[in-house]
């Protein structure tokens, strides 16, 4: 008898790879192969995501502060520093939005709930609502991981 391909570990995490977001919690409860796959996955493409929104929100800083640093001068970049704000704003707009698609899946997948993982829930949640909201963390000044938050 030969050996299910859906069991095999390599043909799983290709797959798993290049599942739609949508389709996760269909498979994982294949079996516990699909289920570690998919959970490892998703915190993979977490991670990048939250790097991605980082450097983004990092970009529209500096956009925001050489439009401003326009106002100082002779004002003839006005015009071009204020397009190169807006195209920074909607770069870390579109990036916290990807990530936070992929944290509403893990929250769909249940890799992540109120009894495992209080303040990991919290901070998902908070960011759905953010975006909800039209939002992202920067534009209400989250702190950052070196500062502290009281």
């Amino acid at each position: 008898m030969q050996a299910s391909p859906l069991n095999d570990p390599d043909i799983v995490a290709e797959m798993v790879r290049n599942l739609p977001i949508k389709e996760f919690r269909k498979h994982f409860k294949i079996n516990r192969l699909w289920y570690n796959c998919c959970k490892a996955e998703l915190w993979k493409w977490h991670k990048e995501a939250e790097q991605v929104y980082g450097r983004a929100a990092d970009e529209d800083k500096k956009a925001r502060k050489a439009y401003w640093q326009t106002f100082e001068g002779d004002r003839k970049n006005v015009n071009k520093a204020y397009e190169e704000c807006e195209k920074a704003h909607d770069k870390k707009y579109t990036s916290f939005k990807e990530m936070v698609d992929i944290e509403q899946a893990i929250l769909r997948c249940g890799f992540v709930t109120k009894e495992s993982d209080l303040g990991e829930y919290i901070w998902m949640s908070f960011n759905i609502q953010l975006l909800k909201n039209g939002f992202t963390p920067d534009d209400i000044g989250y702190p950052s991981d070196d500062e502290e938050y009281f």
